[in-house]
């Protein structure tokens, strides 16, 4: 390809970003050149792909702007306006500015044209009278009007006011309102108080860094109360036929208005409200000078008491393991009033109310992959009871009866369960035994043991019939 240089002369018009006289300045500016080959012959006419660029140094630099266009080129003559496909940014004028040509697919002419004043730059030398309003100028940049009043505004003083100019300053004072002066003196960041009819000093209540200290300066807390021995006995919310504290957020919806702190009949009651930010929606909690917490009563009788009203164990009470989120609940059941036991929603077992005795679930509804017990009675037969007492026990007459763990597992592993680790015994690997799993093995052994007394029982009386 024919290598192409460029003849050319530039036509700005560099533009501001108002109107002046009503009449709107070009955002473009005009570009004409004379394209040729290196040779001197111009080009052909037609269509030429021309992308132009600007840059905020002659050579190298950082690319400001760019755009590509369709230009026809007629005896060699390029006449286009800059801006037209790609508009300028508001700030690429800011400084000094060179223009960078490719033609199609070449590389980019050197050098770069650098872009001079323009006729419409100049309108910036001036500013013609009446031109700039106020809806001209950004908020918040300069004050356009005081009270509504603009253009000349003049201040006048009023009863016991001095406005005394000094060259750009105005300085206004004030004097005495005929009621007395009040004197006095305080300490900076704290409320003042009238200690008698005309002097001021300090209050109890300082603020710093839009924290509040009453006889506290402490400035880590946005409220605090120095609560020593002279300074009183703290913090009062007195009642008065209302709510001692309330808490509330003002858009939640009516039946989850806030909650309600009240002292009343010597308890602390802690309830949720209703609208009316009296009517109680709930108890949550109460607690007594006794030391009885009710959770759901406001009358406890225990140390600890909790009233559930469901059936089913979203109600009573929950432990949960923080590291795995599993969890037990415990719940009075409505129907037979024993307790019920709960892990992650599956029932367990319960606690008879009338004899205490324990009950696991044992519904075929809640089991799977049910198979009969094998041979067991040579297995009972390895199981070595023991009597003992635990190491904690000092009392000598305190006997017990069971099995030894660690025998167990060597027989039937399956009833043995073990604490990997500590689990805050301090004992490693703690193990323990089902009794409720040994009595379908004990049953198991005891049938095979009748029925091999049933078959020599047959045989004893096959021979003495004889």
């Amino acid at each position: 390809m024919k290598k192409l240089t460029l003849l050319f002369t530039v036509f700005a018009s560099l533009f501001f970003f108002t109107e002046i006289f009503s009449q709107s300045i070009p955002e473009t500016i005009n570009y004409q050149g004379v394209l040729k080959y290196l040779t001197g012959a111009i080009v052909p006419d037609g269509n030429y792909n021309i992308t132009f660029k600007l840059y905020d140094a002659e050579s190298g630099g950082s690319e400001l702007w760019n755009e590509t266009q369709v230009a026809a080129v007629a005896h060699g003559i390029l006449n286009t306006k800059l801006g037209s496909v790609t508009p300028f940014p508001a700030s690429v004028f800011s400084n000094a500015v060179w223009l960078g040509i490719t033609i199609e697919s070449g590389s980019e002419l050197t050098p770069r044209i650098a872009l001079t004043s323009v006729p419409y730059s100049l309108m910036s030398k001036t500013v013609p009278d009446a031109s700039i309003t106020a809806d001209k100028i950004s908020d918040n940049e300069i004050v356009k009007s005081l009270n509504g009043i603009k253009d000349d505004v003049n201040l006048v003083a009023g009863s016991n006011v001095t406005i005394t100019p000094s060259g750009s300053n105005l300085t206004i004072s004030a004097t005495g309102g005929g009621g007395g002066t009040i004197g006095g003196s305080g300490t900076a960041g704290y409320l003042p108080l009238f200690t008698n009819s005309t002097t001021i000093g300090n209050s109890l209540i300082s603020e710093a860094s839009g924290k509040i200290g009453l006889d506290d300066n402490d400035a880590n807390y946005k409220l605090s109360l120095n609560t020593t021995g002279t300074a009183g006995l703290g913090l009062k919310i007195h009642r008065s036929g209302g709510t001692n504290l309330l808490i509330k957020n003002d858009g939640s919806p009516t039946d989850e208005k806030g909650w309600a702190f009240n002292v009343y009949n010597t308890t602390l009651q802690i309830r949720t409200i209703a609208d009316n930010d009296i009517s109680t929606l709930s108890n949550v909690a109460t607690f007594q000078r006794n030391g009885f917490v009710g959770i759901g009563t406001d009358a406890p009788v225990t140390n600890l008491q909790v009233i559930n009203n469901q059936y089913i164990p979203n109600s009573g009470f929950t432990l949960q393991q923080t590291a795995t989120s599993n969890r037990w609940q415990f719940y009075v059941s409505q129907s037979t009033d024993d307790l019920r036991l709960f892990y992650n929603d599956v029932s367990m077992g319960a606690f008879d109310h009338t004899n205490g005795n324990y009950t696991p679930v044992s519904d075929s509804r809640l089991k799977k992959n049910i198979q009969p017990v094998g041979e067991m009675l040579n297995t009972v037969m390895k199981l070595e009871p023991k009597t003992y007492q635990l190491k904690n026990d000092n009392n000598p007459n305190n006997i017990s009866y069971g099995l030894i763990a660690q025998e167990v597992e060597k027989v039937l592993p399956d009833i043995v369960t073990v604490f990997n680790g500590d689990d805050g015994d301090g004992i490693k690997d703690l193990k323990m035994v089902s009794y409720t799993e040994l009595i379908p093995v004990l049953i198991k052994a005891v049938q095979e043991q009748q029925n091999m007394i049933n078959k020599l029982t047959k045989r004893v009386e096959e021979l003495e019939g004889r």
